[in-house]
């Protein structure tokens, strides 16, 4: 376009990004300054609370594992129903969470639901750690995993909201995907911390009993940290957008939710992003809560277990592995886009668990191999299973009900997890290590013709449509048919 002599050009229409009213720009208030790193802008442009809300997350959910393993080296009876029960919880519990805590994320917002998240966490957390009941009873047990269940009501919560605040970053749709797969590098932190806690302690010789208590403890820790930063950001400005458009248009979520369950193409969605995310975890979650019963199958000398100091650091090396995953997810994604990462894990995974399976069963005694076969195993166990996800569960569903659907499908992710706590236990106890690992070679088979054929390809992302609305200042609702009478 010419322009008028005198006149500067106006520019494109679809070049301005209009500012709905009674939405605060996303830049920088007066007076900011960048070595501020607490300021609201910093929490909101790079989010933060969403990388540390996953190692609060993570920290948590493998926290119960090592502290059983403490507590048997006490010399503790601890019953079959109490593992099962006290791992579970925690899941069990999760499930809860993203189910009721994602609702309450498109009900009330982001914000608030992750403050209300973030205290069940503390609350559970302190009470793990603090129990009063003598180690070993049946007592202990119950109420160990009662304080789980309530931890894993937060931590689940925190996953739908985590996730649904960070794809609403305002940006392009590969920054927002990038950014959000970013976030979930945040695992590998909180799943090292807890074996990182035990070493410290191993190295000052302190007791079981501290070690256990430390373990579960601690993981208030992070969840304070998230507190505090979350209650200094701001509300997502999609979800401000998102209440105005409500509010013009006479709707609610609650309206919202329901017509998208009255149509069949969210449930095929979330048969896609749940389902995958639910076979990926019966082996993933199977072979990470076991990881140190593995490594003692497989270093033990003469029927005596390793020190909680080696099987510490053996630990704090593969959690530590999981980033080659989670960079190469980061690396690829923008190049083959998520559904294809998804397509490649299960193969190369399967593949690795299928060597290890063959070296425990005939070749027991190359435990320096068996190690390094581990070690491979864990570079790859976040590449695109968890990251990529993390994000379908939130970027295939409209703002409206993005919370609520991620929920859903991190709640399915947690069901496998129980399957696959419950399958790995009785498959190891039963049939040993090598036959297990096979086992998880034909679960990550299973997982890859789900998500070949079910998984929401990458060009159907609400995303889109996000970026779009967002350019344009759209106030219809994002779901037809949700208009209610005024």
């Amino acid at each position: 376009m010419v322009a008028e002599e005198g006149k500067a050009a106006a520019p494109a229409e679809d070049d301005v990004a209009v500012v709905p009213p009674n939405v605060e720009s996303s830049g920088p208030p007066e007076g900011f300054k960048e070595t501020n790193p607490f300021a609201s802008y910093v929490l909101d442009a790079f989010p933060v609370v969403g990388f540390a809300s996953q190692t609060a997350f993570a920290y948590n959910i493998i926290s119960i594992s090592i502290s059983l393993e403490i507590i048997d080296r006490m010399g503790k009876n601890i019953p079959g129903w109490a593992t099962d029960i006290d791992s579970v919880a925690v899941y069990g519990g999760a499930i809860f969470g993203m189910i009721t805590m994602g609702y309450l994320g498109d009900l009330i917002g982001r914000k608030p639901a992750m403050t209300i998240a973030l205290s069940f966490v503390i609350f559970g957390a302190l009470s793990s750690g603090l129990l009063t009941f003598d180690v070993g009873t049946n007592a202990f047990y119950q109420e160990l995993g009662l304080y789980r269940f309530i931890v894993g009501c937060g931590v689940g919560g925190v996953v739908p909201l985590s996730t649904a605040s960070t794809v609403e970053v305002t940006g392009s749709v590969m920054k927002k995907r990038w950014v959000t797969v970013f976030c979930y590098m945040g695992n590998v932190i909180g799943y090292t911390m807890p074996y990182v806690v035990t070493l410290v302690l191993a190295g000052f010789d302190s007791d079981y009993p501290l070690m256990w208590r430390a373990a579960l403890f601690c993981g208030a820790m992070p969840a304070l940290a998230v507190l505090q930063m979350n209650i200094m950001k701001e509300e997502s400005a999609a979800y401000l957008r998102q209440r105005e458009r409500q509010q013009q248009s006479s709707t609610n979520s609650s309206s919202e939710i329901m017509e998208c369950l009255r149509q069949p193409k969210y449930w095929l969605k979330l048969a896609g992003t749940g389902g995958t995310w639910f076979f990926q975890n019966i082996p993933v979650y199977g072979i990470r809560n076991f990881a140190s019963t593995i490594l003692d199958d497989v270093f033990q000398k003469d029927g005596q277990y390793e020190s909680m100091a080696d099987l510490s650091w053996q630990n704090i090396i593969l959690n530590s592995l999981q980033i080659i995953g989670v960079v190469l997810t980061l690396y690829l994604l923008p190049v083959v886009g998520s559904k294809k990462i998804l397509c490649m894990a299960p193969v190369i995974i399967g593949v690795l668990c299928a060597v290890m399976g063959v070296l425990c069963n005939h070749y027991p005694d190359q435990t320096t191999l068996i190690f390094l076969t581990f070690c491979a195993m864990y570079s790859f166990l976040m590449f695109g299973f968890g990251p990529c996800n993390y994000l379908a569960s939130s970027e295939h569903y409209p703002v409206g009900v993005r919370s609520t659907f991620a929920g859903f499908s991190a709640a399915c992710s947690k069901l496998g997890a129980i399957v696959g706590i419950i399958w790995f236990d009785w498959c190891f106890l039963k049939y040993g290590t090598g036959a297990t690992l096979y086992g998880c070679a034909v679960w990550f088979a299973v997982c890859f013709l789900w998500t070949v054929f079910l998984a929401p390809e990458d060009e159907d992302s609400e995303l889109f449509k996000d970026v779009a609305e967002s350019n344009k200042g759209a106030t219809e609702p994002l779901v037809k048919g949700s208009r209610t009478p005024i």
